[in-house]
């Protein structure tokens, strides 16, 4: 029996700032999108509506905290 794999998690895109989602790099200037403090160290992340509804993984760029 095999263990499974870890699911994937979203690195940030190049040139990701706090403006852009940490998970697809789309601005945070559309409704729906949230900035919100890493639960770990406290860096701010931002994450679209579109990466929030599907559950997409990302990663804090500054402890690796990993969220859905």
């Amino acid at each position: 029996m095999s263990t499974p794999e870890p699911s994937p998690v979203a690195s940030p895109p190049s040139g990701a700032s706090l403006h852009t989602c940490l998970s697809c790099g789309r601005s945070l200037r559309a409704k729906g999108s949230v900035e919100f403090p890493c639960p770990d160290c406290g860096e701010p992340l931002g994450r679209c509506q579109q990466c929030r509804d599907q559950s997409v993984s990302y990663r804090c760029p500054r402890c690796g905290f990993q969220g859905p």
